[in-house]
C-alpha cells in the first residue's frame, strides 16, 4: 500500500502552525496458513512557524497595565523551523475461521509495534533554546473471540503509548452480536 498524510493545525494568538506531510509505504506477507505479517514506514517532514508580533509578555506590564509599545526583548530569530521525520511499524494477524452446519466461527488474535519520531527531531524557535520531540512508542494486542453456540463475539483489546515521561495504557473489552 501507499498514502499521503497531510496535517494542518494552527492554535493560539501567536497562531502557533504545524504543517505536515509525509508519504507512507507498507507490504503484507502471507507467512502461515491464516497467518499475516504486515510492515509499513513512513518517511516526511514538517513544518512549524509562530507569529511573535501576536504576543504579549510580562515585560510588557508597565505597572499599570499592558504596554504594546514596551519592546518585550523576546527574540524572533527562528519563528519557523522545518525538521525531517520518520516511523515504522509491524502487525502480526491469526485469524482461524471454522464452519459448522449452524455458522462460521472466528478465533483471531493481533499484535503490533509502531515507533515514530525515530529521528527525534530538535525544534528550536530561540537561539541557544532547544526541543526534541521524543520518540513515540505504541504497542497493541487485541483478541476477537466467537462464544461457541452463541452470536456473542468477545473483543478485549489493550494499547500501551510512551512517549518521553508519558504513559499510556487502554484496555478494552468490546463484544460484537452477530445479526445473521
Amino acid at each position: 500500500g501507499i498514502g499521503i498524510n497531510f496535517y494542518n493545525d494552527i492554535a493560539g494568538d501567536g497562531k502557533l502552525g504545524t504543517n505536515q506531510g509525509s508519504l507512507l509505504v507498507s507490504g503484507i506477507v502471507n507467512i502461515a496458513e491464516n497467518q499475516t505479517l504486515s510492515a509499513g514506514i513512513e518517511i516526511g517532514a514538517a513544518q512549524q512557524s509562530i507569529k511573535m508580533q501576536n504576543l504579549t509578555w510580562g515585560s510588557q506590564f508597565d505597572g499599570e497595565g499592558f504596554d504594546s509599545d514596551i519592546v518585550p526583548g523576546e527574540g524572533n530569530s527562528a519563528a519557523t523551523l522545518i525538521y525531517a521525520d520518520m516511523g515504522a511499524g509491524i502487525f502480526y494477524n491469526m485469524q482461524n475461521v471454522t464452519s459448522t452446519m449452524a455458522r462460521k466461527e472466528v478465533q483471531r488474535l493481533y499484535a503490533g509495534v509502531s515507533y515514530y519520531h525515530l529521528t527525534t527531531p530538535s525544534r528550536q524557535f530561540y537561539n541557544g533554546s532547544s526541543d526534541k520531540l521524543d520518540a513515540k512508542l505504541v504497542g497493541q494486542i487485541g483478541a476477537e473471540l466467537d462464544i461457541p453456540n452463541s452470536k456473542f463475539v468477545f473483543a478485549p483489546s489493550f494499547v500501551y503509548i510512551n512517549q518521553g515521561p508519558n504513559n499510556l495504557l487502554l484496555g478494552t473489552l468490546g463484544g460484537k452480536f452477530r445479526i445473521k
